[in-house]
């Protein structure tokens, strides 16, 4: 027979053994909560640190994790819908490039690439306009970087296309000048020819001089070289150092440095000379005389 103490002993060990399954159910609870989740699920929480050996603790990581989220989606940029208006996407854009642009103009800074012609020519005011606009259109630092680098490259290949053709253009030039001055003067290097230039230089010198030369090679008639591009001016200032300004025909007289055609030094022999020989020079010696050319039928 059973007594009372040995009855409350078992009573107590059967309450102990209830409290003890409770644990034990508590705890597989925990372990168990996500076993039902699938594998990508779990990879998630397990990629993300959520975890425990209580269901408080792994409903706490969730918790967080979530909190988490929820803040940044409501500082995330939204992408404009298909019917969004130009103001939702100007707002879009103007949210995503803020941090990657100046606060100014004047914070974009460029150079040169590399590889660019040492005299090709750099504008400052194309550059600062250029940030000016950069910075009106909100564009990223890198962005507005490239596109002056892109710019200044293809202007360089433009630049040597440009400065190619014309030099072929001038070099045809030359070529075709060259040929004219050879049907008149003779082959280079001649006496003739060589004489007709000589001519040509008395004319510049006597007429202007180095500020006459420097305005025929600004010009591009003539190029440091003595290369002629403007043959029939050179012709034509040769003519002038021939007839009027060469020691045997000045303007001022013919031999002797007389006039033949002023009254205080006529010379009717001379005068049919240069006539016959040379109508123009006779024109300008008449003129010079104060008479008229046409008094001698020229």
């Amino acid at each position: 027979m059973m007594t009372m103490l040995e009855g409350s002993a078992a009573e107590a060990g059967s309450l102990d053994a209830g409290h003890g399954g409770a644990a034990e159910g508590s705890a597989a609870s925990a372990s168990d909560l996500l076993s039902g989740l699938d594998r990508d699920s779990r990879s998630w929480i397990d990629a993300n640190g959520i975890g425990g050996e209580s269901t408080q603790e792994i409903l706490s990581g969730l918790v967080t994790k979530s909190r988490e989220m929820e803040s940044l989606i409501g500082r995330s940029v939204r992408l404009p819908g298909e019917d969004a208006t130009d103001e939702d996407v100007a707002g879009f854009y103007d949210r995503v490039t803020e941090r990657l642009r100046p606060q100014d103009p004047s914070g974009y800074e460029y150079s040169l690439p590399e590889g660019m012609p040492e005299d090709m020519p750099y504008d400052a005011d194309f550059v600062d306009a250029w940030r000016q606009f950069s910075h009106e259109m909100k564009l990223p630092s890198q962005v507005s970087s490239k596109a002056h680098d892109w710019f200044m490259q293809n202007a360089a290949k433009a630049v040597e296309a440009q400065w190619q053709q014309s030099q072929r253009e001038y070099d045809d030039k030359l070529r075709a000048a060259s040929g004219t001055l050879e049907e008149n003067w003779g082959r280079a290097g001649s006496e003739t020819f060589e004489a007709n230039q000589e001519y040509f230089h008395k004319a510049v010198n006597a007429l202007g001089g180095e500020d006459l030369m420097q305005e025929l090679q600004g010009a591009g008639l003539v190029d440091e070289f003595d290369q002629i591009a403007a043959p029939h001016l050179v012709m034509a200032l040769s003519r002038i150092g021939r007839d009027h300004l060469s020691e045997d025909h000045m303007v001022t007289g013919g031999a002797g440095g007389k006039n033949p055609f002023a009254d205080d030094s006529k010379n009717w022999g001379e005068q049919n000379a240069i006539i016959r020989d040379d109508p123009q020079l006779a024109r300008n010696l008449i003129r010079a005389a104060g008479k008229s050319p046409q008094t001698y039928k020229l």
